[in-house]
């Protein structure tokens, strides 16, 4: 997973001392696009197989995963991430703030879809205070929220994994990284 190089420069946010950041679009017509075709594929399943109790809990089963996904997709879409001087914030249907000074950890995890580690996406988990905050690697400007996210635990003195620092090393690059921790 590499990100552009340029997008991963300091950030510093506006004069209001915010920076507002979401998801693209295209993210959502993806997700939006799988969650329907699994909804429809475990209706389709069950309506077309014979009638069993085994069919009915596993579509069900699937069915129910998918319309789960589904809603966070909906959640996701209806939330922005807005980056401070002083706080992190999710707004939306749900809003959890953290405020920087108050950040117990910082966590950066990659999930791989495919055996040689080529594809999948990275997600920054940071808990805090006012709750824990989960942002995947597809909102924009990632990259510069991870860099901030790992420049605050390390004002703080907080212990950041190994996992958290390869991943990072992987995301921003090693001069990024050793600066921002």
């Amino acid at each position: 997973m590499s990100e552009n190089p340029e997008s991963t420069a300091t950030v510093t946010p506006s004069d209001s001392g915010r920076l507002v950041l979401t998801y693209p679009a295209s993210y959502f017509w993806k997700s939006y696009g799988r969650a329907g075709a699994g909804i429809a594929f475990s209706g389709l399943i069950w309506l077309l197989l014979p009638s069993s109790i085994y069919v009915s809990i596993g579509c069900s089963i699937f069915l129910l995963v998918f319309v789960v996904f589904g809603l966070q997709v909906v959640l996701r879409h209806a939330s922005v991430v807005e980056l401070g001087r002083d706080t992190i914030v999710v707004r939306g249907p749900r809003t959890v703030e953290v405020a920087w000074s108050a950040l117990r950890s910082v966590d950066l995890s990659y999930f791989s879809t495919r055996r040689d580690g080529e594809g999948g996406w990275m997600q920054l988990r940071l808990d805090g205070a006012g709750g824990t905050i989960r942002i995947d690697s597809d909102l924009e400007r990632f990259a510069d929220v991870v860099t901030v996210a790992l420049q605050q635990g390390a004002i703080l003195g907080l212990d950041v994994s190994l996992r958290t620092r390869q991943n990072a090393e992987l995301l921003i690059g090693p001069g990024g990284v050793h600066s921002a921790i």
